[in-house]
């Protein structure tokens, strides 16, 4: 994000500018933790970690100091002075994603952003050595202190083709910087030993993941606010799509266990009904335990062919019901495996229960939020949106234009998204 001291409220092309006030980025970064944002705790402000500078010093007096040096040079060599908006900071952010860090003991997550700011240090360095990180704080109180990230503030002195002190925002902080970072990044990350991905650079993408990239242009820009409102809202959609599918999932179970409880009751009968029955007939080892019948003198059995074919039918008889116990057995193991299945998809993978409770802990946190902030515009939005209803564009008509609010109240606490 650009800052400047005196940021200029006029529009370029069309469009409002994207410069913000260096004195409203410092408040925000500092422990003073000022701005919009409903993601800070403020009570959790004292765990954040200042790797360069400190929450006391003078941001202000900071960048004009360096301002003066480059004016004295562009004096020196008979320059005209710096436009009193120019670009004279850059605030960047260092957002590694949440549930990456949320594995991370809080010795391991400052070790992390420290190797990441020391990469972005020679990212930065290799990039424009005039360049000078004038601040450089973790913070560990959003989220409820499981999204710490880093925030730097940058200001990009650099020199002019006469080798002559000047700042020049527009040249150096704009896609050709952000490509470099994505390029190198990941890699100097990996050479640190972290698993990081490659980023997706446009230049290199295949026309179907520009289509894709395209689609996501919408957020490109976004304040922070309007960001994490979105956000809020596409989470609140998930958890309803994920409470439905267990929903789905548990009226699914409870049919498995009727019709499980069925075929307990039937095996349960038929289990009786065979006792009765094998009360009543021989079982094969029974028949074949028998005595022999007596012989003919010839070496024949005794035995008429009635006898003969009630012996042979009872122990048919015997094969029947235990091939039927046989299959009503495979039948319950078939149930019983099916209910075992069915309760593994109940219980959501590890990863997806983690993202369903921070959605819940997100919700309840904006709920809380939402109690506690004043009568206004910013508390109707998180109402409604807590409902699943989306009244910015409609609150927003409400509201005074930004040329009818004072000067003080212009600013807005943007991010690099």
């Amino acid at each position: 994000m650009k800052l400047s001291l005196s940021p200029s409220n006029q529009k370029h092309h069309g469009k409002a500018a994207r410069t913000c006030s260096a004195k409203d980025a410092w408040a925000e970064m500092n422990d003073e933790r000022r701005g919009r944002d409903t993601t800070i705790d403020r009570s959790m402000t004292y765990q954040n970690v200042w790797l360069t500078g400190n929450t006391e010093m003078d941001m202000t007096a900071e960048i004009q100091k360096q301002i003066d040096r480059v004016n004295e040079d562009k004096r020196v060599h008979g320059k005209r002075a710096l436009r009193f908006d120019a670009v004279t900071g850059i605030e960047m952010i260092e957002k590694p994603p949440m549930e990456y860090m949320e594995k991370l003991s809080r010795e391991e997550q400052i070790r992390f952003l420290k190797d990441s700011g020391a990469v972005m240090d020679s990212i930065l360095k290799e990039w424009n050595p005039e360049w000078i990180t004038a601040a450089q704080v973790l913070h560990f109180d959003e989220f409820g202190g499981r999204a710490p990230h880093s925030h730097r503030i940058v200001i990009p002195v650099t020199k002019d083709k006469d080798n002559i002190l000047s700042f020049n925002a527009k040249a150096e902080f704009n896609l050709k910087f952000f490509t470099f970072v994505n390029k190198e990044y990941p890699k100097r990350m990996r050479e640190r030993g972290y698993e990081v991905e490659d980023c997706k650079i446009f230049e290199e993408m295949t026309e179907e993941q520009k289509l894709e990239h395209q689609k996501d242009k919408p957020d490109y820009g976004l304040e922070s606010m309007d960001f994490k409102r979105k956000k809020s809202e596409e989470l609140d959609q998930r958890i309803s799509e994920k409470e439905s599918m267990l929903a789905d999932k548990q009226q699914e179970l409870e049919g498995l266990t009727k019709d499980q409880q069925a075929v307990k009751t039937e095996n349960r009968k038929l289990k009786e009904e065979n006792r009765e029955i094998k009360a009543e007939i021989l079982s094969k080892k029974q028949i074949e335990a028998m005595p022999m019948p007596p012989k003919t003198l010839k070496g024949d059995f005794k035995v008429s062919p009635d006898q003969y074919r009630n012996l042979v039918a009872t122990a048919k008889r015997v094969d029947m019901v235990l091939d039927k116990e046989k299959a009503i057995s495979r039948k319950e193991t078939k149930l019983r495996e099916e209910r075992t299945r069915l309760e593994a998809e109940r219980k959501l993978p590890i990863k997806e229960q983690m993202e369903l409770f921070k959605l819940r802990v997100l919700k309840n946190v904006v709920e809380k939020v939402t109690k506690i902030l004043q009568e206004g515009w910013i508390k109707r939005v998180l109402s409604a949106a807590l409902t699943g209803r989306d009244v910015m564009d409609q609150e927003r008509n409400k509201t005074m234009s930004v040329a009818e609010r004072p000067a003080n109240a212009r600013r807005s606490d943007r991010e690099v998204i």
